[in-house]
């Protein structure tokens, strides 16, 4: 068999209403040199049926079941079983748009870029965002000096882009940094990401929509809110995250984890306001994260060092939003209430 240049790694969970529907948008794939590694959790329903029935009609596709494990740990088992030189990465119950892999792999050969990001659509029931992120076209290559300041602009933006599935990655990179996945619930992405970046890759960006990130309302994050403490989730990957910057010994850590510190408060927020939880269960998440080992010092560095007046900067965030956001750290910091109804994140 030929090896294919692409190997397109999906962790799958009790996801029959979906997987069809993601596998079929990489079939209608204008470039068909790759492979599919489907890395099934131990899954309940008809997911195992699905995929093999697509291994068997299709040699580029694969099906492999371990264990129940979180979602990082199937991309680990996709990553040990990948032969390609580039690895992509999709959800089950999204899709890819026609030319996402030709248009990623031409990138990544022509820029010559160890990661490949692309914009995406984020798709609600009820309507779309299109190109979600607003990127444009570009390629950068991270430095201890600039590492911050993209870190800013696009993994902790207000409309991030620190997904795996947006992204093509060259796989002697990722062996070379010797990075696995987490074994935690969610955010397992971010993490991956941020820790990757601090080998100062050489990152092009792709200004144009290529993959459907579909919300649903039985989606992981959402289910969390509702069902977990998502603090103390998010404060394991944060801490996670802590532990290495500060094992790297470089000048950014502080105004990356000021701002991931920051940015972990508006997702508790946003993801309990979307999941319409109670503003008990909301606070109880809050001050779950803030009583983490040193997130309140750096929350705190946000306002001293004015990690905060610097983002607000970079994403043209007017005056009125800039004082909400003070506010928001100041009611953390001071352990005070939050109310549901202050149009934090509007």
């Amino acid at each position: 068999m030929i090896t294919p240049k692409i190997s397109i790694v999906i962790p799958a969970w009790n996801a029959e209403q979906y997987l069809e529907r993601c596998l079929d948008s990489i079939k209608k794939q204008t470039f068909t040199e790759f492979e599919v590694i489907i890395a099934d959790s131990e899954s309940t329903d008809n997911t195992a049926e699905i995929a093999q029935s697509y291994a068997r009609s299709d040699d580029r596709f694969r099906y492999v079941k371990h264990a129940f494990a979180p979602p990082g740990i199937g991309r680990n088992y996709g990553l040990d079983m990948a032969r390609s030189p580039y690895i992509a990465f999709a959800d089950t119950d999204d899709t890819l748009e026609p030319d996402m892999l030709e248009t990623m792999y031409s990138v990544a050969i022509t820029e010559n870029a160890d990661i490949v990001v692309c914009d995406f659509n984020m798709i609600y029931p009820d309507h779309d965002i299109p190109s979600f992120s607003c990127l444009e076209n570009d390629t950068f290559i991270l430095t201890d000096d600039n590492f911050a300041n993209y870190y800013f602009q696009y993994s902790a933006a207000p409309k991030p882009n620190n997904y795996l599935w947006s992204r093509l990655y060259r796989r002697q990179f990722i062996r070379d940094t010797g990075i696995r996945f987490a074994d935690t619930r969610y955010s397992e992405d971010h993490l991956f990401n941020l820790m990757l970046n601090c080998y100062m890759p050489r990152i092009s960006h792709i200004g144009k929509s290529l993959y459907n990130y579909i919300q649903r309302d039985d989606s992981a994050v959402r289910q969390g809110a509702r069902l977990a403490n998502h603090g103390e989730i998010f404060y394991t990957v944060f801490d996670s995250a802590r532990k290495y910057l500060q094992s790297v010994g470089k000048g950014y850590e502080k105004p990356i984890l000021g701002i991931y510190a920051f940015t972990r408060i508006r997702s508790i927020v946003f993801y309990g306001q979307l999941a319409e939880v109670s503003a008990d269960k909301l606070q109880e998440s809050i001050t779950s994260f803030l009583s983490g080992d040193k997130v309140e010092h750096y929350l705190s560095l946000c306002l001293k060092e004015g990690y905060l007046n610097s983002y607000c900067r970079i994403h043209n965030i007017d005056a009125a939003q800039e004082q909400l956001f003070h506010e928001l750290i100041d009611l953390c910091l001071n352990k005070e209430k939050i109310a549901l109804d202050r149009g934090w994140f509007s």
